[in-house]
């Protein structure tokens, strides 16, 4: 519950900076607490708590939080292999990146991105994936979630009939979890 109080109460420990330039970190609870009203205010997010019994996806999510950048460029890597590899950008990503490409899971293939260096790419291509999950949230988190993100990263189509998959999701977020912590 306290993970959830904090995904909808504090925006500023998540957002991302091209979303909001603030002037500084706030100095003490009072300013923070400013702060997060302002955020909720500015991109008018609603902030009631989900009422009806949380999904296996709510949990994940609100649980793993901190963790949903890396997964995003975790997804992105995975969807965007063939992109990689056809143009000689694989030893471009990380170590842990080209693990998480080894491993058996299957994916669809998407197009990267065409500009931007590797890992805003990967990042851009992951967080668009992500968003194929919003319809499945609460209003309050389908609000949240792109905010963890640059907008221009949310740009990307997916192809038409892709359904969001939560195995891969499941996958990104514990490799995350496990190698990034």
């Amino acid at each position: 519950m306290k993970q959830l109080l904090s995904v909808l109460y504090a925006p500023a420990d998540y957002i991302h900076p091209q979303r909001f330039k603030s002037l500084g970190s706030p100095q003490g609870t009072a300013q923070q607490q400013l702060l997060n009203s302002h955020l909720l205010a500015h991109f008018g997010l609603c902030s009631d708590l989900p009422t009806a019994a949380t999904s296996v996806l709510m949990r994940t999510l609100v649980s793993n939080w901190r963790h949903l950048r890396t997964a995003a460029t975790l997804l992105g890597c995975k969807l965007g292999r063939a992109d990689f590899v056809r143009s000689g950008q694989l030893a471009s990503l990380s170590l842990m990146q080209q693990r998480y490409l080894g491993l058996p899971i299957i994916a669809p293939q998407i197009a990267l991105p065409d500009q931007g260096c590797v890992q805003t790419r990967a990042q851009a291509l992951g967080a668009s994936y992500l968003l194929l999950f919003v319809p499945q949230l609460p209003n309050a988190l389908a609000q949240r979630l792109p905010l963890l993100f640059a907008p221009e990263q949310l740009n990307i189509a997916m192809p038409s009939g892709l359904e969001p998959n939560y195995t891969l999701l499941n996958f990104a977020i514990d490799y995350a979890k496990t190698n990034y912590s």
